[in-house]
């Protein structure tokens, strides 16, 4: 049975298509599916990375900005505590200016990332990597009273800002490293094990860079038009957890799955 979750965020389309133990309940239309934030906001599994990417890609947008938030020797923190309480105070101050200037409400995802201290015995130096919505870049800049910070306007492409999202992801190797405010749209699936055919997976697994059969499976059921951007094709047995197969009976399948990357035709986009 080939399974395929489809994530909508913003104006990009992934889809996820594997195999599936045919003891599953079928989903014969298809529905939506909440799917849970990785667990301790740890992003260490490939899994987690590509929920924080989606996170990103669907609430944020063009005039967007990051931001990376450095201490100098006066603020290093004591733990990993003192370095939430000083980014909830940061996101404060931020709010309470931009409340002034705005009615949007201001929307945020932060990574911390530990710097190790050199072999003088110097206190680690944590750096905070962020994301806002709905702010003025001279207020995110000017509310980090503990060091220094450095933004820009985000930078999208044909993957959105996957590249940024990423680079954040891969900064973040503890628990709890990551967070974000309690307004984001969350990436939740759309489920179908009638959209995808085993001979049509089979078609792409054998040529995953034709972009024109691609785009026209995927479109024919789809009133917004998408654009091929790219498909991976994995095999390296780590995916039988990863996209819910059963592993009880080695996935009773090919073992391999497909990662479809889309974007919204000019003409379609926000």
């Amino acid at each position: 049975m080939i399974r395929t979750k489809k994530y909508y965020t913003g104006d990009y389309l992934e889809l996820e298509i594997y195999n599936v133990s045919p003891r599953k309940r079928i989903i014969k239309r298809a529905e939506k599916r909440h799917e849970s934030s990785p667990a301790q906001k740890n992003l260490n599994s490939k899994r987690s990375q590509r929920y924080f990417v989606r996170l990103c890609n669907l609430n944020f947008k063009e005039g967007d900005f990051s931001i990376d938030l450095t201490y100098d020797d006066a603020h290093l923190p004591y733990d990993r505590e003192q370095v939430l309480k000083d980014i909830t105070n940061y996101v404060a101050r931020v709010r309470r200016e931009m409340k002034k200037r705005s009615s949007e409400p201001v929307k945020y995802v932060y990574v911390i990332s530990n710097h190790k201290g050199d072999d003088t015995g110097s206190k680690a130096r944590p750096h905070i990597h962020m994301i806002f919505g709905n702010v003025d870049r001279d207020v995110i800049e000017d509310k980090w009273k503990a060091g220094f910070s450095n933004s820009d306007k985000l930078k999208f492409d044909e993957y959105g800002i996957t590249g940024k999202a990423l680079y954040m992801a891969r900064q973040g190797k503890s628990k709890r490293c990551w967070g974000s405010s309690i307004n984001l749209e969350k990436p939740d699936p759309i489920v179908s094990d009638k959209a995808i055919t085993k001979s049509q997976m089979e078609r792409i697994i054998n040529d995953p860079s034709d972009g024109l059969y691609i785009s026209k499976l995927i479109n024919k059921n789809n009133k917004t038009r998408y654009t091929f951007t790219d498909c991976l094709v994995e095999h390296d047995g780590r995916q039988l957890a990863l996209f819910g197969q059963d592993e009880e009976n080695g996935g009773n399948g090919s073992g391999f799955s497909l990662l479809i990357r889309m974007r919204k035709t000019e003409n379609c986009r926000r």
